[in-house]
């Protein structure tokens, strides 16, 4: 049986359990603690990205003008790192957006990230509003659904892997951010080593760029 020690926390591990964390190969518990903390820090950016998205944590809509003051730059995140020690690499687009209803208007900052991997994650599919598959016609399967019916409710999904992308929507974390994804009126799409996806916030939402990447760094 071979071993390696793990670069975090200095133990001895079997090999075969081992993971590549942010600082390489790590033990299982110590994997297992990023990926606790990766989950809380994704529902932290979710939050934020719901009161963009017009929600507010029961579910409810959220009205009012916009806080004043400068949009928040594009940020990097722990889970950017975290791709790139993976060998992945990242583009970058910041986004902006006004909106006017009458005398009032809005403004809301964003941020488009295109991801390419090492290799293609066995998730391939694209969510959406049901808009854009009506504008956007892809040759996928039929429109898969989880049983959570707010989620089901306010994204489509089309996939080519429908059991894979069931099992990486099975946890909360991920249909919730994409769900903040689909309300700020953008698309997360993974086709091939590529991962697209797209998102605005408001000027208090400066965790909200972090959630492109930390979905992505779900993604196996």
């Amino acid at each position: 049986m071979a071993t390696i020690r793990c670069t975090r926390c200095g133990t001895n591990c079997d090999d075969s359990t081992a993971s590549f964390g942010e600082s390489g190969l790590v033990c299982d518990p110590c994997a297992r603690g990023e990926t606790a903390r990766d989950a809380a820090q994704m529902m932290q950016n979710v939050h934020a990205a719901q009161r963009v998205a017009g929600m507010t944590p029961n579910g409810g809509a959220s009205f009012g003008a916009a806080p004043a003051g400068p949009p928040p730059a594009v940020v990097r995140s722990q889970a950017h790192a975290a791709l790139e020690a993976r060998g992945a690499t990242v583009q970058q687009a910041s986004l902006t957006s006004t909106t006017s209803v009458g005398p009032i208007t809005s403004e809301r900052t964003g941020v488009r990230e295109v991801w390419t991997l090492p290799s293609a994650p066995s998730v391939q599919a694209t969510f959406g509003s049901e808009g854009f598959f009506t504008m956007v016609k892809k040759l996928f399967s039929k429109e898969l659904q989880t049983g959570d019916e707010a989620f089901d409710s306010a994204v489509y999904i089309q996939s080519t892997t429908p059991e894979a992308t069931q099992a990486w929507l099975a946890s909360p974390d991920v249909r919730a951010a994409l769900t903040a994804i689909v309300k700020s009126g953008e698309t997360f799409a993974i086709e091939g080593n590529t991962a697209t996806g797209a998102i605005y916030w408001d000027a208090t939402d400066a965790g909200s760029p972090a959630l492109i990447a930390q979905l992505v760094a779900s993604l196996r």
